[in-house]
């Protein structure tokens, strides 16, 4: 069996929505009240809210946000942005593989999961591919060895 997340609610925004949205939000805006504005469920603001901060269209909030919608986890605040140094991104794929958790990675550097997840797909990595290869070499020296 299949489960659509959300199916009751009604989350297709047209531009023009997306945009008063936008204006609410750079006021400062409370989310219930954005809400009330719009003529839609808080549920619906919050799915905008996370898609808008994905795209970087709107500034992460500092507080409130929970305030307002305190079943929605605090990641809906908007993703940590910041760009990774190229030294970073070397330290980043060394610790994924070396199998450590796309999630830990990204607390450690400041960004989201998803960041980290899309470098691994640009970059090719695979998890824990460090600790395979240095399992098949332990291997092939202990056959040398014999």
């Amino acid at each position: 069996m299949s489960h659509v997340a959300l199916i009751e609610f009604d989350l297709l925004f047209s531009d023009e929505e997306v945009e008063a949205f936008r204006r609410f939000w750079d006021m400062g805006t409370d989310v219930k009240k954005i809400a009330k504005k719009m003529h839609r469920h808080e549920i619906e603001i919050g799915a905008l809210i996370l898609d808008q901060a994905e795209l970087g269209h709107i500034e992460p909030r500092t507080e409130g946000l929970q305030e307002s919608l305190p079943y929605l986890p605090k990641l809906i605040q908007g993703p940590k942005r910041r760009r990774l140094l190229p030294t970073e991104i070397r330290l980043v794929q060394t610790m994924f593989e070396t199998g450590a958790p796309a999630r830990e990675i990204a607390e450690r550097f400041g960004v989201t999961t998803e960041h980290i997840r899309r470098l691994r797909r640009e970059h090719g990595w695979e998890p824990g591919a460090r600790l395979r290869d240095d399992r098949t070499a332990l291997t092939s020296e202990a056959v040398d060895a014999m």
